[in-house]
């Protein structure tokens, strides 16, 4: 009988850096990060972030990379073995719970992502003026083609997924990451040349202390949470998967840190193009599908550079959502295989036992225990 304790190892130190940072780095570096910082005075929120990662975000991704990997299970079931209190396992189906939900979030803004992607390489948005991109944004974001990409998304996700730990987690961050840094890198080398270039790495990286009210405290707290993933356990199930060699300290420190680069290239490749063309840095959600397309189009190449930054997207959204759902099928694979595991020994038991009817009777509660005694 297979053993339900057998559990999959990243197979190289590369493979956990790149798994883990591609978990952290999505949509909240990339899209996220540009607007909260131009919603929120720029250098002071990037100050601020860069403090609550270092007091926050790394000792709590160290608690994340400690639970999983010396339980080897998922969340509900590291809970379930660490805690005194069984009721604390609950928190496991709150994590379980907030990946589903940030999933469907994450999975429709990557379905208007592909969208925008495919209309960069037929060349579409190069012929729209800004009010065009307006008009098309509200148009498609309210219509049924995000279905159909989202859709499209999340297949490409299960594709992944169904390849496995290793030859389809691990093998694809070992891909993507360096991928994504390299675009990310071609990006700011062209931003730095605009003509905005010093007033918009000003506004980033010059804090004003004057701007820091409660609502940029809230706002770069809330943004370190949401770009580590912190508390969600997306860390857990990754470090479940690392081997005990694994320095658990440099390995979060490392993720913290390449995390932050990402956002702050984010920072370096939008804010020079906003201030060259002479646009509103705190435009919000709408800075990636309405703003940076009319400011490409304005650029030469600039559906070139387009399709590059929302396959830039796709990437990061794509690593995201790998590592939300693993955290899923995680817990419930495991449930179904307890499932059929019980139902084995209970249809053995019963064809020798006379007593199986009062057995029966018993099974969901069996069952259940079960579920909450063995998980991963």
């Amino acid at each position: 009988m297979e053993q339900l304790n057998q559990r999959a190892v990243f197979k190289t130190r590369i493979g956990v850096i790149a798994t883990t940072v591609g978990s952290a780095v999505g949509l909240g570096n990339i899209w996220r990060f540009p607007y909260e910082a131009g919603e929120h005075g720029g250098g002071a929120f990037l100050a601020l972030y860069i403090g609550f990662i270092m007091l926050i975000g790394i000792p709590v991704i160290c608690a994340e990379f400690i639970m999983g990997r010396s339980t080897k299970r998922n969340i509900f079931g590291a809970f379930r073995m660490l805690s005194t209190n069984t009721k604390w396992a609950w928190i496991g189906y709150m994590g379980i719970l907030a990946s589903i939900l940030i999933l469907s979030f994450y999975s429709v803004v990557a379905g208007w992502t592909v969208e925008y992607f495919t209309e960069s390489i037929t060349g579409n948005l190069g012929s729209m003026t800004p009010e065009q991109h307006h008009a098309k944004f509200n148009s498609f974001s309210t219509g049924w083609m995000p279905l159909v990409w989202t859709f499209a998304f999340l297949s490409l996700n299960a594709a992944v997924l169904l390849m496995g730990v290793r030859k389809g987690i691990e093998r694809i961050s070992n891909i993507l990451m360096p991928l994504l840094f390299v675009i990310l890198i071609a990006f700011c080398i062209n931003s730095l040349q605009l003509p905005g270039a010093s007033e918009g790495l000003k506004f980033l990286l010059c804090p004003d202390l004057s701007k820091i009210n409660s609502s940029v405290l809230i706002g770069a707290l809330g943004q370190a949470f949401f770009s580590l993933s912190l508390g969600l356990g997306t860390m857990m199930i990754y470090s479940s998967y690392f081997s005990n060699e694994t320095p658990l300290l440099k390995s979060a420190a490392t993720t913290a840190a390449l995390d932050t680069i990402v956002a702050i290239m984010a920072g370096i490749i939008i804010f020079p193009a906003v201030f060259t063309f002479h646009t509103e840095p705190a435009a919000g959600p709408k800075l990636v599908f309405e703003v940076l397309p009319s400011i490409f189009n304005s650029l030469p190449y600039g559906s070139i550079w387009s399709t590059m930054f929302f396959f830039l997207l796709i990437i990061a959204s794509l690593t995201s959502t790998i590592s939300m759902s693993e955290m899923c099928i995680a817990f419930f694979y495991r449930a179904v295989r307890i499932k059929k595991k019980n139902r084995r020994i209970n249809k053995h038991r019963n064809s020798h036992d006379p007593r199986r009817t009062m057995r029966n009777v018993f099974w969901p509660v069996k069952q259940f225990n079960d579920l909450q005694s063995d998980s991963i």
